[in-house]
């Protein structure tokens, strides 16, 4: 019986052995693991935060008209590095710490398509010098920016004497002045097409073609707002001479408030290449009412400018 209680205590110790060492192993081993862990997937930098409420534009209104734009997107630069694009207003991380220069290029949406964005070139960049700090959130309230290195072919706010737009005689409806504060103005008078079926169409264009430099860079602004749609195009010419009747560039859907559009007038240089050597031009506005999907319709223009560089 003693000897039976022996071997039982030395089967027992043997036993607590192995699994202390089997223990010991397990601990080891999972020590191992978590540390290979650790250097493949080391812990993430912190960033630091640049918060962007919105941009503005400043303009001398004499030369450059209104101030009103559309600018959705903030263009994010670090010391002349791409951070990325970014919808405002917005926290913009940054994997930089220490003193360094930000630079803000403004966006726009192009020809209304939200997936068409563009950083502006006829907008100045923001640029500030920030002490970037790891967890901190450093805000711009608002980056003031101007316009820059364009030439102003067109302006026309409908607010001073002598119109730079006619209608064409070829359709019915001529250009209403609005200053009836009732329908809602945007700044002080704008341009109106009141359709209907005595007058169920129109077509507004400059009274004179401007000179825009072959290979330039072109941009139309617009500000609009309507219950129907309108095309938005160009008319271009070579030697006083019209190449074309008219080319739309786009068409814009109703809308009951205020809309800012900015519209690429190249893009009509690689569909024709008549239009590429174009050096004078008009763009319009127009729409034919159907009576048939409404009796009426009332479309409402103001702070048209054409813009180019060169």
């Amino acid at each position: 019986m003693k000897r039976f209680r022996i071997s039982w205590q030395l089967a027992v110790g043997s036993w607590q052995r192995i699994n202390y060492r089997a223990y010991c192993l397990l601990l080891t081993a999972y020590c191992l693991l978590f540390s290979a862990c650790n250097l493949i997937n080391p812990a993430s930098p912190v960033p630091s935060y640049l918060r962007i409420e919105k941009i503005t534009l400043t303009t001398d209104p004499a030369t450059q008209g209104s101030r009103n734009n559309a600018i959705t997107d903030a263009w994010v630069f670090v010391d002349e590095q791409v951070i990325g694009v970014f919808q405002m207003p917005v926290n913009v991380p940054i994997l930089f710490s220490g003193i360094h220069t930000i630079t803000i290029k403004p966006g726009v949406i192009l020809n209304g398509i939200a997936a068409t964005r563009i950083d502006y070139p006829f907008y100045t960049s923001y640029v500030q010098t920030v002490n970037l700090v790891p967890g901190h959130i450093d805000t711009i309230q608002s980056a003031s920016v101007t316009y820059n290195n364009c030439t102003f072919a067109l302006l026309e706010d409908f607010d001073q004497a002598g119109l730079k737009l006619t209608h064409s005689p070829y359709y019915t409806d001529s250009i209403h002045i609005i200053s009836d504060p009732a329908i809602g103005l945007l700044e002080g008078k704008c341009g109106a097409a009141l359709l209907n079926a005595g007058d169920p169409s129109f077509w507004f264009t400059c009274i004179d073609s401007f000179p825009m430099p072959i290979g330039s860079i072109r941009y139309m602004e617009i500000n609009y707002k309507g219950n129907y749609p309108f095309a938005v195009g160009l008319q271009s010419f070579v030697n006083g001479i019209a190449i074309n009747n008219g080319d739309d560039i786009v068409i814009l859907k109703p809308s009951s408030t205020w809309q800012k559009i900015y519209v690429d007038l190249n893009i009509l240089n690689a569909q024709d290449p008549l239009v590429a050597s174009a050096t004078y031009f008009k763009v319009y506005m127009q729409s034919v009412l159907d009576l048939t999907v409404q009796p009426s319709a009332a479309i409402y223009f103001d702070n048209i400018k054409v813009i180019h560089n060169g």
